[in-house]
């Protein structure tokens, strides 16, 4: 693994453990049966078992509440006792005959599924009346119609899925580089299915606390309620998500599945290749290949992709080429792939893709744009090449260049806000409506003037971040004139003004970490405010010292103020 691998999983495995001790916390329970069946340790810390001999029989640990699982589950759940608060199972997913399927008869109960479920079944008629059951289990499940109907019996049981949590990054390497889900049950069923993702230790509480307490965020990061049986997975809600607000920005987008707008879809054969076909376009069948139209651009053997003939009067081969190599894309491309352990695709799959296409005429307009930008990268490299050698071909260009840069930054300013609109709001994305109007009483506000300089600095103690000051929290552009009217302000008199609060109340020696500029988008005007992880702590007007926490900007305070800058900033 790579460096950066390994802290983010040692990140993500603390935040797993937090997420199951606070479980315990927030639902005030006693007594815990830990299924350790993997060699992942997506829970160990809560049962400390580190130390423990292993065995195929329920052992105590030093905690008498506490009693683990160490091997195979399936027939040593039949010799544990009842009545446990809490069930924790870190299950192996597609190892160790994990999706081989058995069958299990108990009394009225005579059902056969995969391994795996049957052990979360079981060990669930362990549970007490109020208790809880947490699982790792593989994303594809959301989808799976064998699933659905294992649910049903579920249900019929008295079980219910509460919450399902989109873990961190990375905590199952090396073995694999699947990002599994993990599922809250218990005995009731609620009013709607509570989804968020966990980044790390601190999102924990907030999203617990907004699951007991029954409240839905906008944001994933803090935890949203969502109707169960439309909920196909994480990344698919994002792209969901993506597209609904492409369609707000563009109106000329449609949303389309791949099984819509082709003709045939076709798997390549052992040892054949393909036949050449109008408008095709190549889908690898496992991941880290990129998508092509046209053969010769192919790496793989033709037995490793789909070739897909797209209806011409719909959609392009080579626009969707492009659209795959988009941000919004590989998030598609990573929802088909990066479900299971070992990550493939099918056809059936593949047909299910949703597009977002808009008219043909735009699509010409977009590929003949990436043309233009091909051959602009090809001569920048010739040129880059020859440099040194040609002393004064930069000074006869050196205008041009200057202006051209202009031109690219303006247009890829709009671009990227459009797409971090998108996205919403996260740990290093913030929306404010206004810097200091506030909207309720038509009035100045220092208090909302604070919450945009206090965001600044907390980007600053934390990942960095953007600010994208006139646009709501909805990813509403409203823009910055109706302010400036307000108090009588063109763009220079607002930047200048900002940029004085920026050296009042954050300080001179930051402004290397923050950029800022009004960027023209939809007809209105936005402060795009972007900032850097600092090199040492920044204080609110030398007292208040903030981070971020999701989509959040908290306070720290006494020890947690003092073991944060030690730890954050320490190298």
């Amino acid at each position: 693994m790579q460096r950066l691998e390994e802290e983010e999983k040692k990140i993500g495995l603390l935040a797993t453990n937090t997420l199951a001790e606070k479980i315990k916390d927030f639902f005030s329970l006693k007594s815990v049966l830990s299924i350790n069946a993997s060699t992942f340790g997506t829970f160990s810390k809560v049962t400390d078992i580190a130390d423990v001999e292993i065995a195929n029989y329920p052992k105590a640990t030093n905690n008498s509440n506490t009693s683990i699982i160490i091997g195979d589950p399936f027939s040593v759940l039949e010799q544990v006792d009842d009545n446990y608060d809490l069930i924790i199972g870190d299950l192996p997913l597609g190892y160790k005959g994990a999706d081989k399927r058995v069958e299990w008869k108990d009394g009225n109960i005579n059902i056969k599924a995969k391994k795996n479920w049957i052990i979360i079944l079981k060990s669930l008629f362990k549970l007490t009346r109020n208790g809880y059951g947490l699982f790792l289990v593989e994303p594809a499940i959301l989808w799976s119609q064998e699933w659905k109907r294992f649910t049903a019996v579920f249900n019929d049981l008295g079980f219910y899925i509460n919450a399902i949590f989109n873990s961190p990054k990375n905590i199952l390497l090396p073995e694999t580089s699947l990002r599994p889900i993990i599922i809250l049950v218990s005995r009731s069923g609620g009013t709607g299915l509570f989804i968020a993702e966990i980044s790390d230790a601190d999102s924990v509480v907030s999203i617990l606390r907004n699951l007991t307490e029954n409240k839905s965020s906008h944001h994933l990061e803090t935890g949203v309620f969502v109707n169960e049986s439309v909920f196909k997975g994480f990344n698919n809600y994002k792209i969901t998500k993506q597209i609904e607000k492409l369609q707000t920005q563009y109106k000329e987008f449609k949303e389309l599945r791949l099984v819509d707008i082709s003709t045939e879809i076709s798997l390549g054969k052992q040892n054949k290749k393909f036949e050449e076909k109008t408008n095709a376009l190549y889908i690898p069948r496992v991941c880290n290949t990129p998508v092509v139209y046209s053969l010769r651009q192919t790496t793989l053997k033709h037995q490793n992709y789909f070739q897909i003939v797209l209806d011409q009067s719909v959609v392009l081969n080579e626009y969707v080429s492009l659209f795959f190599s988009s941000d919004l894309g590989r998030l598609v491309l990573e929802s088909l792939y990066g479900s299971t352990i070992f990550p493939t695709t099918t056809k059936k799959d593949l047909e299910q893709v949703s597009i977002p296409i808009p008219s043909i005429n735009e699509q010409k307009i977009i590929i003949t744009a990436n043309h233009k930008l091909e051959k602009l990268e090809k001569s920048i490299d010739d040129f880059k090449r020859e440099l040194s050698l040609n002393p004064k071909s930069p000074i006869s260009i050196q205008d041009k260049i200057d202006d051209m840069l202009q031109i690219l930054d303006s247009l890829s300013d709009v671009d990227r806000m459009r797409s971090l609109i998108r996205k919403g709001e996260s740990k290093t994305l913030e929306f404010k409506q206004t810097f200091s109007l506030n909207i309720h009483t038509d009035i100045k506000d220092e208090n909302i003037r604070k919450s945009s300089l206090k965001t600044i600095v907390a980007f600053l103690n934390t990942d960095g971040g953007n600010l994208l000051i006139g646009v709501g929290d909805e990813g509403n552009v409203t823009g910055l004139g109706g302010e400036m009217a307000k108090f009588r302000e063109n763009e220079d008199k607002f930047l200048l003004n900002f940029n004085s609060l920026i050296k009042a109340k954050i300080g001179e020696d930051f402004y290397p970490f923050i950029e800022y500029r009004i960027v023209d988008i939809d007809k209105a005007k936005v402060l795009f405010v972007e900032c850097k992880p600092s090199t040492s702590p920044c204080y609110y007007d030398e007292e208040e010292f903030f981070v971020r926490t999701n989509p959040a900007t908290n306070q720290l305070k006494g020890p947690k103020l003092v073991e944060y800058i030690k730890r954050h900033f320490s190298n």
